[in-house]
Order: structure tokens, then C-alpha cells, then sequence
């Protein structure tokens, strides 16, 4: 077999390994080009892709629901990220908006619209006198209320990763 029959099936190799490149760089931004941290959590019903130096805690119990919290080691109460899956039956999206409005009542609270998973969500943002933003994402989905809590030290970017990876694990 001559040169010349080889040249078109280089081309062939070269143009499919170009297709898969470009494949892979528009697909969805996350943490990692290889392994990401992917958490599924089948008792919580949902899954997340945190960073490399992030994880997540062990389920703990309040009074609506499941907590975990997520972030930098090592993961305390109030210094962390954290999901709350609720039942909504005792505590649901107008309820926690009620709730966040008394708790941070000295600050400025905004509510908008966003969406989580493709299903339609709450965006709480609290601005607080120093200009510290705590923001806040409420959806439900399959009886429960997700709560999603993002601590002011967590980056935006961060913020905006978690939230474009976080999915529903459906029953």
C-alpha cells in the first residue's frame, strides 16, 4: 500500500481526534478535566461535584430535615456550606424565605428567581453591613425542600460550580 492511500485515512484520524477535542471543551465547566469529586448522596436524593479540597459531611438531623455540610476540611456548624433536604410538609420555600427575613432582619434580603437543575428555584441573597453576601437557594423537588446555603468565604465562582452541577437523583 502506497503513500498516497494512507493520506486519507491519516486525515480521517487527525479530523476525528480534532471532533472529540472540541466535544469535550464545550461540554458543561466543572471542577476537574479528569475524576471530578463526584458526591452522590441516595439518602439526601441528589449528587454534586465539589472541588478538589472541599467534601462533605455525614448527614446530621434539625428540626425540618438532613444537613450536610460541605466545604474546606474541617466542616463545622456556621463556618461551613451547607445542604438542607427538608420535608416540605413542615417546612417549605415561603416558610424558610419568612424565616431567612426574621434571622437576618438588620440586613438586606433580595429574592429572584433561579433555577436548579432545570427545575425553577429561589435565590435568597443577604447583604450584610459590611457588604458580606450570603447567598441562599431554595428548590423543591419529589416532597422535599433543597436548601443550598453558601458561606460568604466561598468563592462565586465556586458558588456558580456547585449550583451547575448539583442534580437530583430521581427514586
Amino acid at each position: 500500500m502506497g503513500l498516497k492511500h494512507w493520506i486519507p485515512l491519516l486525515i480521517l484520524i487527525v479530523a476525528v481526534g480534532i471532533g472529540a477535542v472540541a466535544m469535550n471543551s464545550s461540554s458543561t465547566a466543572s471542577f476537574h478535566d479528569t475524576a471530578p469529586n463526584v458526591y452522590q448522596i441516595s439518602a439526601g436524593g441528589f449528587s454534586l461535584i465539589l472541588p478538589d479540597d472541599w467534601m462533605i459531611s455525614s448527614a446530621s438531623a434539625n428540626p425540618w430535615g438532613l444537613e450536610y455540610y460541605v466545604g474546606p476540611a474541617p466542616l463545622t456548624d456556621g463556618m461551613n456550606s451547607y445542604v438542607l433536604v427538608a420535608d416540605v410538609s413542615l417546612h417549605d420555600t415561603p416558610a424558610e424565605i419568612e424565616r431567612l427575613r426574621q434571622q437576618w432582619a438588620s440586613a438586606s434580603v433580595s429574592v429572584s428567581a433561579a433555577q436548579i437543575d432545570e427545575r425553577p428555584a429561589t435565590h435568597v441573597q443577604i447583604t450584610l453591613e459590611d457588604g458580606s453576601i450570603l447567598d441562599h437557594y431554595l428548590v423543591e423537588n419529589s416532597g422535599s425542600l433543597y436548601s443550598l446555603w453558601f458561606h460568604e468565604a466561598d468563592s462565586l465562582s465556586t458558588r456558580h460550580d456547585i449550583l451547575n452541577n448539583f442534580r437530583f437523583i430521581e427514586s
